[in-house]
């Protein structure tokens, strides 16, 4: 993920879990959150969730788009329902994640 962020020359910051995930919300604004659902102490779905019940709303309605591999319908649903705006689903291409990502952008990239 990172290489292909690197590749469209797209910043980024990596965390490894949800907790500093929120940490990281906090210090700095970011456009978008590539949200893995499965991540170590707290996952995407739990952090998602604590974002969206977050005050400031410039932090709260942050794109969040799910990283996975659980490719079954009720899968995406669940996604959905915790505040997730959207899934992409490993394995994927370049082509994939950015159309993916241009999509959920706040700015129609």
């Amino acid at each position: 993920i990172e290489q292909i962020l690197t590749n469209c020359n797209i910043q980024s910051t990596i965390v490894n879990n949800g907790k500093e995930a929120l940490a990281a919300l906090r210090k700095q604004p970011f456009d978008l959150v590539l949200m893995d659902v499965e991540m170590p102490g707290m996952g995407g779905m739990e952090a998602t969730q604590l974002i969206r019940n977050l005050k400031n709303k410039k932090i709260s309605q942050i794109p969040i788009i799910a990283i996975t591999a659980n490719a079954f319908k009720e899968n995406r649903q669940e996604y959905l329902k915790a505040g997730m705006n959207d899934c992409i689903i490993k394995p994927f291409t370049q082509d994939q994640m950015i159309a993916v990502i241009a999509a959920n952008s706040r700015y129609g990239n």
